[in-house]
């Protein structure tokens, strides 16, 4: 009988030592739901200016420029939108992921209308990011 406590009490102490080296921030660690890590957020680095002065234009007229990027991250990217401060601008861009460190573009076509300066901003929205990019065309129309 004795023999019986005392291998009791063994095994309860054993197995105390044995839960007391489990913290209760180790069982709510396990507990957690898992989650995908945070995305790199997209970044791009431009090839080209991102002002352009168009000099001169004659009325009725219609100048173009691309604005380049290049991919700096390590996922595909995609341009989600596009908007131009007033009319007379047109702006166009693939409709498709740019890989990583490849090139995309941004072509802006702007129509002179009315003579008179201008200067119009644009704003580029990339998918996955906070702020937008901002670029600016210039010109006088005479």
């Amino acid at each position: 009988m004795q023999k019986l406590i005392i291998v009791s009490l063994l095994s309860v102490v054993v197995m105390t030592q044995g839960f007391a080296q489990i913290s209760y921030n180790d069982i709510f660690d396990n507990m957690a739901v898992k989650v995908n890590p945070a995305k790199e957020q997209a970044t791009i680095k431009w090839d080209s200016l991102t002002k352009c002065d168009f000099g001169t234009i004659q009325s009725g007229a219609e100048v173009v420029y691309e604005f380049k990027f290049t991919n700096t991250s390590t996922e595909p990217i995609r341009i989600d939108n596009v908007n131009i401060s007033g009319a007379s601008v047109i702006p166009s861009w693939e409709n498709k992921p740019v890989l990583p460190h490849q090139i995309g573009t941004i072509k802006v076509i702007f129509n002179a209308g009315q003579p008179g300066k201008f200067n119009k901003i644009i704003k580029v929205r990339i998918q996955n990011v906070r702020q937008s990019e901002t670029l600016y065309i210039k010109g006088k129309v005479v």
